[in-house]
């Protein structure tokens, strides 16, 4: 099986970084085991990251696919020979269509 190796975008990086530094001025715990669930999940890509769907927006680059974390945030990634490269982590509760067009 393909491993796929992993490239996080420095855009997603910071909002990673956003989401889990929001949730910490309500629980540092919580924040913690988010970062942990977040990680692992998009570590997870390097096996079969063809099970996620491709974008269905009509607004969005087709090529995308997409990837539930927690619960509530959307990872979005591209797939191009042997890499993965997460483009945008986001809240699936906001409004997050002027980030993927």
């Amino acid at each position: 099986m393909q491993r796929h190796k992993i490239m996080i975008s420095p855009d997603a990086r910071e909002m990673i970084k956003k989401h889990i530094y929001f949730l910490a001025q309500v629980s540092p715990e919580a924040a913690k085991r988010l970062k942990k669930e977040m990680m692992s999940d998009i570590r997870s890509l390097e096996q079969m990251p063809e099970r996620f769907p491709l974008c269905d927006l009509e607004w969005a680059n087709p090529d995308f696919r997409k990837m539930l974390v927690a619960g509530r945030y959307l990872v979005f990634f591209l797939i191009v020979g042997g890499t993965v490269y997460v483009e945008y982590v986001v809240d699936g509760r906001q409004d997050y269509k002027w980030i993927l067009q």
